[in-house]
């Protein structure tokens, strides 16, 4: 045996693994399996409870994955994926807040994902603070899954080229228009029993809108946008483009009713 070969290799250093698209797949299909899970629990739960409590459970439950989502987001994940260098043999740390430059965040539908469940977190977090300050301190369960689906309608557009804080904050802002444009409805005395019109609508124009403000130049696929958005330094004739577009979408809706 050439000792000396052996020494050099075993002490040579590790090279950096890169992330690519197993990795992504891996780590979404693990996450589809705990949501899965979860709705599980709460039909477990519903089936145990007296019937007056079952949609307390169900509440419960999409509670679970709202907080739990967003408190992984602020430092879970630093603590499960972090900088072996900062952390230690039980924990990593770093990667707070996660977010990562593009090169760091593999594949396309990765950053997707992450920004898209933090636009439904930022949703569901302020549909529950409109129903308590609007119905006396009672989670009105209605307007609870309207700020959640608006949070996800007002990130569809721009979830692949948005910061996954940006996310909460636009998924926040749809779920604003959306809850109170419920209500509306029912001063005017439109018929929309679910909230259709306020959640694909409003939060869906607003969606529209959040691109001209928050997107950021795709370098990963250069198909997507070469501006950036308003608030980061791009022109302000991004936002006429997509004022227009809504206008002309609106149209074509009022249209299709003659």
């Amino acid at each position: 045996m050439d000792m000396k070969n052996w020494t050099l290799n075993s002490t040579a250093t590790p090279k950096k693994e890169e992330i690519g698209s197993d990795d992504a797949t891996w780590i979404l299909t693990s996450a589809f399996i705990i949501f899965t899970m979860q709705s599980g629990f709460g039909l477990l739960e519903s089936g145990m409870v007296s019937r007056k409590n079952e949609a307390n459970i169900m509440v419960k439950n999409a509670v679970d994955v709202i907080y739990g989502g967003l408190s992984y987001w602020l430092f879970g994940f630093a603590l499960s994926f972090g900088s072996s260098a900062s952390g230690n043999s039980f924990s990593g740390l770093g990667y707070f807040l996660t977010d990562a430059d593009e090169s760091e965040m593999g594949q396309v539908f990765s950053k997707a994902a992450v920004v898209t469940i933090n636009g439904s977190i930022g949703g569901g977090i302020l549909g529950m603070i409109y129903s308590y300050i609007c119905f006396k301190n009672k989670l009105n369960i209605p307007i609870f899954v309207t700020g959640i689906l608006a949070g996800l309608v007002s990130i569809t557009a721009i979830c692949s080229l948005a910061r996954p804080w940006e996310a909460i904050l636009i998924g926040a802002v749809g779920a604003l228009l959306a809850c109170p444009g419920c209500a509306l409805l029912e001063r005017l005395r439109i018929d929309d029993p679910v909230g259709c019109v306020p959640t694909h609508g409003l939060a869906g124009i607003w969606g529209l809108m959040s691109v001209a403000f928050f997107a950021e130049k795709d370098i990963l696929e250069n198909r997507f946008s070469n501006e950036f958005g308003i608030f980061k330094g791009g022109p302000w004739s991004f936002l006429g483009v997509h004022c227009s577009w809504s206008l002309l979408l609106l149209r074509g809706r009022r249209l299709q009713h003659f």
